[in-house]
């Protein structure tokens, strides 16, 4: 019940973010997959496995199961979805980037309980985990930074669509 617990407080959280990035049929569809039998099962052994052991095996994460790696090669908003046939990266869409900006902002939000929380977590995050990393087109990275950036100076306010829109532009 653990992992229900943090599917749905997720839902929540980026629900109002993907709000305020006017992404709204994203609010209903953004990842239905982890409803389906296979994802939750193996979230909750997941969850489960991270809860029984030690403070210091906490953060170790190389024991991701399958249904975690098959939910990002299904929804859009993952960049491993936009892998052609081999291991080479495409650009992706200007909706599927925003709403990845936006889970990540939420991601970074949703399991920090605090009243007021530091708008640069989610740069700081992107920075130290999600930039170097090879699955992502260079021109995704770009802007899923910018985006970040925007977040940490603005807030919710440097979720302007609009301004999301000629960001993505510019660097295409």
């Amino acid at each position: 019940m653990v992992h229900l617990g943090y599917i749905l407080a997720h839902k929540l959280v980026i629900g109002y973010v993907l709000f305020r990035a006017k992404l709204y049929k994203q609010i209903f569809t953004h990842d239905l997959s982890k409803f389906t039998l296979y994802e939750l099962v193996g979230g909750t052994r997941y969850v489960y496995k991270r809860i029984t052991k030690t403070i210091y095996q906490i953060n170790d994460y190389s024991e991701r199961p399958t249904s975690w790696l098959d939910h990002r090669k299904i929804n859009s908003h993952h960049p491993e979805f936009w892998l052609d046939g081999g291991n080479n990266p495409t650009v992706m869409s200007f909706e599927c980037a925003l709403e990845m900006v936006c889970d990540i902002i939420a991601s970074n939000r949703g399991f920090r309980k605090k009243k007021y929380w530091d708008y640069s977590k989610p740069l700081k995050y992107w920075e130290t985990h999600q930039k170097n990393a090879t699955a992502i087109h260079p021109q995704t990275k770009l802007f899923v930074g910018e985006m970040l950036t925007e977040f940490s100076k603005h807030g919710y306010s440097g979720l302007n669509r609009q301004l999301a829109f000629n960001i993505y532009r510019e660097i295409k």
